[in-house]
């Protein structure tokens, strides 16, 4: 089983602020020499990883299943167990409906679709009585224009920030 720290500022305090804290830097540097040095470079990584896929799931939970074709019963993320392959958004309906979807906190490209089908293809052997499977992308940055056909014919779902965060 793997334990995960779901509180943002935890999360972003055991990550970043105890060990800068515990190696004495902040009495040494300025802020903004910690900042530029030890935050800033992983911040972009962290908010990907830790931040946007939460947001994404819990977007699906509350206000994205408009888009889908169901309600979701159960939200989370899949991995193989040797965590090589993850899924970062499943949804499972009641009535065998399974939504999948890719998060990107930065540009989508087509390598990223094609992740994402192969992933399909381990996770839904595993799940029982799938009626209906949707597909989808959630980017933080900008979309190669090579996946926007899928997007288009209606393939696969896209969510911007807009969706995400709308004002």
């Amino acid at each position: 089983m793997i334990y995960r720290l779901r509180d943002p500022y935890l999360h972003f305090w055991h990550r970043f602020v105890s060990d800068v804290r515990a190696q004495g830097i902040p009495a040494i540097f300025e802020p903004g020499e910690v900042w530029g040095a030890v935050i800033e470079p992983g911040l972009n990584e962290y908010i990907g990883r830790y931040v946007f896929e939460e947001v994404c799931r819990e977007f699906v939970r509350s206000s994205g299943h408009e888009r889908l074709s169901f309600r979701p019963l159960r939200v989370g993320s899949w991995w193989t167990a040797d965590v090589q392959n993850e899924i970062d958004v499943v949804a499972l309906g009641t009535e065998g409906e399974v939504f999948l979807g890719e998060c990107k906190w930065g540009s989508v490209g087509r390598d990223d679709v094609d992740k994402l089908m192969a992933r399909v293809d381990m996770i839904l052997p595993r799940l029982p009585n799938v009626r209906s499977v949707q597909l989808g992308l959630f980017s933080g940055g900008v979309m190669d224009r090579a996946v926007q056909p899928r997007i288009d014919s209606g393939q696969i779902l896209h969510f911007t920030q807009a969706d995400l965060f709308p004002s």
